[in-house]
């Protein structure tokens, strides 16, 4: 038996089979499998192979998830049932074509049923391969060279080479972190202001507190607010990501002069490669959009566009 696929596994290759073989004659055309075995091209066989039904290919996948699904009889994984396993999935095969011919798979309830499997089949097909775009050819294009992030440290040196310490007020929406201002308007310190509206999480005291933060720690939404501020100082609202918005506060400021270009290099290396892969990712996106025939169809609707 085939071990490796694991439950989730063997439940994507039945998907496939399932697909591949109502697939041959969806619709109720009537035409024989007999024809598939002339348009299959040679060497199209997988290695894995142990049948061809009128063109239709067998494989021990096929017979492994056979014994699987009949594990209420506790068919023992060994080569002489595997052959007597698979004289029973060729003969569903062949009652499966034969059903194909007569029409009955344009039954509502098997299309309905194939039409979802193929829907499961498509998400998986989306949730695995658009990653792999993104991992494993967007990501290498954005690596730097050694001369770049040589630049990127020593135009980036004195905000490399300092640690902040930074309390922090995260509300979600704007409107929320009005509270908070007509509290320091009053008088109050930010740390009492910020411990009012986030007490002590379990496991976690003082998260408004963030502590000393190297630059790479820092999100970047805060990175050009805190290069203009002083210890002490409140910055104004700070927006991010996800309706997310700051009030923060640089209470003290330790540089690092010992910081060198080799020992920042891998965490210029790694932020560097961050943000150039989010830039190349949305590029990407917009050049597949671009060369792509998309067509909105009632009653789904073409969404608005982002915001700015």
């Amino acid at each position: 038996m085939d071990r490796g696929i694991g439950t989730a596994g063997a439940t994507l290759v039945a998907l496939v089979a399932l697909v591949a073989l109502g697939g041959c004659g969806q619709g109720g055309t009537g035409q024989s499998t007999a024809s598939a075995s002339a348009a299959r091209p040679v060497g199209s066989v997988p290695d894995d192979a142990v049948a061809i039904v009128n063109g239709k290919v067998l494989t021990e996948r096929d017979v492994a998830l056979r014994i699987k699904g009949d594990s209420h009889s506790k068919v023992e994984d060994t080569p002489e049932n595997r052959a007597k396993v698979l004289e029973n999935v060729i003969a569903l095969e062949l009652a499966a074509q034969r059903a194909t011919e007569l029409g009955l798979d344009a039954d509502p309830g098997y299309q309905a049923g194939l039409q979802q499997l193929q829907a499961q089949l498509d998400a998986y097909r989306r949730s695995e391969l658009a990653p792999k775009l993104y991992r494993d050819e967007v990501r290498r294009n954005a690596a730097p060279t050694e001369a770049e992030a040589r630049a990127y440290f020593d135009q980036n040196l004195p905000r490399i080479r300092r640690r902040v310490h930074v309390l922090q007020i995260l509300r979600r929406g704007l409107a929320a972190l009005d509270e908070a201002k007509r509290e320091l308007a009053t008088g109050k310190t930010f740390a009492e202001v910020a411990e009012s509206l986030q007490p002590d999480a379990p496991g976690r005291k003082k998260p408004w507190d963030a502590g000393f933060l190297r630059w790479n720690q820092v999100p970047e939404a805060w990175r050009p607010v805190l290069d203009r501020m002083k210890p002490g100082d409140v910055s104004d609202v700070i927006k991010g990501p996800n309706e997310r918005y700051w009030l923060i506060q640089l209470v003290a400021v330790e540089e690092d002069p010992a910081m060198d270009f080799e020992t920042a290099k891998p965490v210029i290396v790694d932020a560097l490669t961050h943000t150039r892969t989010q830039e190349l990712r949305a590029r990407t996106e917009e050049e597949l959009r671009a060369r792509a025939h998309i067509e909105y169809l009632t009653p789904t609707k073409k969404p608005p566009p982002p915001e700015e």
